[in-house]
C-alpha cells in the first residue's frame, strides 16, 4: 500500500511540475509537424494551421513515466523519445491522409475521416499512453500488485 501512495503522490507533483512546460512542448511539436509537413521555416501562422497535434495527448504518458518509481533512467528515456516519435508519426500520417479536421477545417467530411480522427483521439488520449506506459514499465507496475521485488518471477 505503501508502494502505491508513494506512486500516487510521485503521480501528482509530477503532473502539476509539466502543466507549466505544456504549452511549450506544443510548440515545438507544431515546430516539427510543419517543418516535416511544409518543408518550409515554420511560421507563428503555420504552427496555428496544423490540424492534428497531439503533445497534449503525451502528457499523461510524461507524468505516469516520470512518478514511476525504481524504472531506469536509460527506459525512461528510450519511452520518452519513442512515444514522441510515435505521436509525431501518427500526426503527420493523420494531416497528409486528412489535411484537416472534420467539421472545424472540413465543412463535409467524409465518414471515413469522421471515423478516423475520433479513433485517433480516443487512442491517443485515452488508452496508447497507458499502454506505451505499461510496456516500459510493466515490472515497476507488478511491484505494486504483488508486493514483491521488482524482479521476482523474472
Amino acid at each position: 500500500m505503501k508502494k502505491i501512495l508513494f506512486f500516487l503522490a510521485r503521480l501528482i507533483i509530477f503532473s502539476l511540475l509539466l502543466v507549466p512546460l505544456l504549452p511549450r512542448f506544443d510548440l515545438a511539436c507544431r515546430f516539427v509537424l510543419v517543418l516535416i509537413t511544409s518543408r518550409i521555416m515554420p511560421t507563428t501562422e503555420a504552427m496555428r494551421a496544423i490540424p492534428y497535434v497531439s503533445s497534449v495527448k503525451l502528457y499523461p504518458f510524461f507524468a505516469l513515466v516520470l512518478a514511476t518509481p525504481g524504472l531506469a533512467i536509460g527506459k525512461r528515456l528510450i519511452g520518452i523519445a519513442g512515444a514522441i516519435l510515435l505521436y509525431l508519426f501518427m500526426d503527420f500520417c493523420m494531416i497528409l491522409l486528412w489535411r484537416g479536421v472534420p467539421f472545424i477545417q472540413i465543412p463535409n467530411p467524409t465518414l471515413p475521416h469522421i471515423i478516423a480522427t475520433n479513433l485517433w483521439d480516443m487512442l491517443g488520449h485515452w488508452l496508447l499512453p497507458f499502454l506505451l506506459w505499461f510496456m516500459i514499465a510493466y515490472r515497476q507496475i507488478g511491484v505494486f500488485h504483488s508486493g514483491e521485488g521488482a524482479g521476482h518471477g523474472a
